[in-house]
């Protein structure tokens, strides 16, 4: 996500990245590739089409550009952007489903089901959503969006810690591949802190409160 957040600023501000972005996205890619094919590309070529992982980048350009988005409306303040988007977000996944369920490509849960998926729901909904969103917002307005999305990357991490205490046993090179693109991230992010740069991307992350 920071490395898209730089096409992101690219559109916003018609400033091209300077090449070594762009060699960073590559590394990062490359490191990705290792992480999600568990340490064999060469399975993309051999299996099918990996549909979600194509959903996971369309999902991350998404999340970079809303970031860069809580960053710069300053007028708002994070608990009224997060109120305001999370709205939106909520009537329109309403509309999906109802559609959804219409075409017969889902169906509606019944009231059991709702009961017991309720403890659940409320656990995502609360610590999962609305405190991580208002934090996440908050973040981007004191740190800026190309610095809150490189912290993003500890959600990655965070879980593929877990999933190793929970007893997965990763290959070699998704190690490497994770430090391959942790490395690829944290060289962008410095790279834009360049006081020549500095002007044109705090212009758009990280805009001043007016007073």
């Amino acid at each position: 996500m920071p490395l898209f957040a730089a096409f992101v600023l690219w559109g916003w501000t018609r400033k091209v990245p300077p090449p070594l972005t762009f060699a960073c996205i590559v590394v990062a890619f490359l490191g990705v590739m290792l992480v999600i094919s568990h340490g064999d590309p060469a399975s993309y070529v051999r299996g099918p089409v990996h549909w979600g992982d194509a959903l996971c980048l369309v999902g991350s350009f998404s999340f970079a550009a809303y970031t860069i988005g809580a960053a710069s409306l300053s007028a708002f303040s994070p608990l009224r952007f997060t109120a305001l988007t999370a709205s939106l977000g909520t009537l329109m996944m309403i509309g999906v489903a109802i559609v959804a369920a219409a075409v017969g490509y889902d169906t509606p849960p019944s009231g059991h089901e709702l009961v017991a998926a309720l403890p659940a729901i409320v656990c995502l909904a609360i610590p999962g959503v609305v405190l991580a969103m208002l934090a996440w917002n908050a973040s981007a307005r004191l740190i800026g969006g190309q610095n809150t999305a490189l912290l993003g990357n500890l959600i990655a991490i965070t879980v593929f810690v877990i999933q190793i205490v929970r007893g997965y046993r990763p290959a070699v090179l998704e190690l490497v591949g994770a430090a391959v693109v942790i490395g690829a991230v944290t060289a962008n992010n410095l790279l834009l802190r360049n006081p020549r740069r500095a002007h044109v991307v705090d212009e758009v992350i990280a805009p001043p409160r007016p007073a």
